[in-house]
């Protein structure tokens, strides 16, 4: 009986099958990246408003961090982490001012940024958001010289300044809008009366007894200030407590209880003259808590005493710099808001 002759492997077999498992290998890789997939991403998102100059607007909260469950093929959701993982998608909304509620999973699913990386957003956590949105207004303010010193040819470069708040939150300011120069009462201790001084960079604020939330902007934010005093300020420590009053709009009708209705160990920085009224006792100091409608209907439970005010016996009144218990930052007051009884 003959033998069967012997396979021989020629080299042209040998890259026959290495192409083949070479072709094998890069379909399964393909395969594999095209499987779909679920994936969960984490994102933060900035709203902004569309069209506009960022500076014009105000959107609260700015940024929010977001888990969205996504769907697309390995690959499509490894390139989804790789464009916004750690990264922030700029969210426009419409320019209209109050609340709106957005609907992040949808937003989201449309997203130019989302849509490139070829995955489905399923459903993102939190699913939907309420942003509080309000344009800026800029209105000019009168520069004040030096609060609670008696000077004489005071010069403030520039005299004028442009403040920028919130639209709602301007009918609170009346129609004239004024801020005051802040220098610290040891460095005006440092300046000799009678001699002629001017002070670089002076940082401005809103007036004594103008409440501000950290959303007003002042431009420039700083002055220069020439000035000859003519008599000096000086600490007092009362020998009262201090009545804390509520100021606020008329047609609030809510009830709001106070804890505590006086303060205690109350120093005022204040002028010669008005240091003798309040000693004789011709001249009351009071703490004033401002309450917006919106702290109301909040509910708020704290919030720190807005100014302080010396009321003569003569009705007039002028705001006045004050510290409790030494520390420079107003004193918080508890509260407790109920709504009015209903019919």
């Amino acid at each position: 009986m003959t033998e069967a002759p012997t396979p021989v492997t020629t080299r042209n077999d040998i890259w026959t099958w290495l192409i083949i498992a070479a072709v094998t290998v890069l379909i399964w890789y393909w395969a594999a990246g095209e499987t779909r997939v679920t994936g969960t991403l984490h994102t933060r998102l900035e709203f902004v408003v569309a069209g506009v100059e960022p500076e014009d607007w105000l959107i609260e909260p700015a940024t929010l961090s977001v888990a969205l469950e996504a769907e697309g093929s390995a690959r499509a959701i490894r390139n989804a982490e790789l464009a916004i993982k750690g990264r922030r998608l700029s969210v426009p909304v419409p320019a209209e001012v109050g609340r709106q509620r957005l609907d992040l999973t949808q937003l989201l699913s449309e997203h130019p940024q989302v849509q490139a990386t070829g995955i489905t957003i399923l459903s993102s956590d939190p699913s939907t958001r309420e942003l509080e949105i309000d344009e800026m207004v800029a209105s000019p303010a009168l520069v004040l010289p030096l609060p609670g010193v008696e000077a004489d040819d005071v010069v403030v470069e520039p005299a004028q300044v442009t403040v920028r708040m919130r639209g709602r939150d301007r009918p609170l300011y009346g129609s004239d809008l004024t801020v005051e120069p802040v220098v610290p009462p040891r460095q005006l201790e440092r300046l000799a009366p009678g001699t002629r001084h001017t002070l670089e960079d002076v940082p401005v604020r809103l007036s004594a007894g103008l409440p501000a939330d950290g959303e007003v902007q002042i431009d420039p934010p700083r002055v220069k200030i020439s000035f000859t005093i003519r008599s000096r300020i000086r600490a007092m420590e009362l020998d009262y407590p201090v009545r804390v009053l509520i100021a606020g709009p008329h047609e609030d009708h809510e009830r709001v209880e106070l804890e505590p209705k006086q303060l205690r160990d109350v120093t005022v920085t204040v002028t010669d003259e008005l240091a003798q009224r309040i000693e004789s006792g011709e001249a009351v100091v009071f703490a004033v808590l401002h309450l917006k409608s919106r702290d109301r209907e909040a509910r708020i439970t704290e919030k720190p005493v807005t100014y302080f005010m010396a009321l003569r016996s003569d009705d007039t009144a002028e705001f006045v710099r004050a510290t409790v218990g030494g520390s420079p930052d107003p004193p918080v007051i508890n509260l407790t808001i109920t709504p009015p009884p209903t019919d």
